[in-house]
């Protein structure tokens, strides 16, 4: 875990330096042999600002559907998107994920807790807790420099569940310790 936390913590920061300056189009390195190819980002991703959010949106999105549908020859038995938009569901999928990431060694426990829906849209409240995750020193000291992206790949799964399930806002803040990480949810 230690090696993991400290590679995440690079490639994260050298991500939140390198986002302000970005490059519309670049050349990026390709295999092993370092083919150069021409990259164009996507026009609708112009603004160097909306870069944080597409990364957190992108790399969910994929760590998501590895858990739920399968990746390469490896099978999580994850949670499917609830058939309907139901918080109760998307509350009980998000136990059901987190259990994916300690069955796998990311974290030793992790406890869903304080499930409140709201009363007026279908949403709620939730608080995630995880125990010794494998990037706990990397979130932390991220979140300490005010970097404008995380290595915090539970809430990018986590993100991506709940849009699948039909909540397309939410919100987490995070607060750290020596030995845990505690996710505050907030879902519309």
């Amino acid at each position: 875990p230690l090696y993991f936390d400290f590679i995440s913590f690079a490639q994260f920061m050298t991500i939140a330096k390198e986002i302000p300056n970005a490059a519309i189009v670049f050349e990026e390195q390709d295999g092993v042999e370092g083919t150069v190819k021409v990259v164009q980002r996507d026009p609708s991703l112009k603004d160097n600002k909306l870069l944080p959010g597409a990364l957190r949106s992108t790399a969910g999105d994929l760590i998501y559907n590895g858990i739920a549908y399968g990746f390469e020859d490896a099978v999580f038995n994850g949670p499917l998107p609830c058939e309907m938009r139901s918080f109760d569901c998307a509350a009980r999928g998000i136990e059901k994920l987190m259990q994916v990431f300690v069955n796998n060694g990311y974290c030793v426990k992790a406890t869903v807790s304080n499930v409140e829906p709201s009363s007026d849209k279908g949403g709620g409240s939730f608080k995630v807790r995880l125990e010794g995750p494998a990037n706990l020193w990397g979130q932390a000291a991220l979140a300490s420099r005010q970097t404008i992206v995380s290595n915090d790949y539970t809430a990018f799964a986590s993100a991506a569940f709940l849009r699948a399930s039909g909540f397309k806002e939410s919100t987490c803040s995070s607060r750290y310790t020596d030995t845990y990480v505690e996710e505050t949810w907030k879902v519309a």
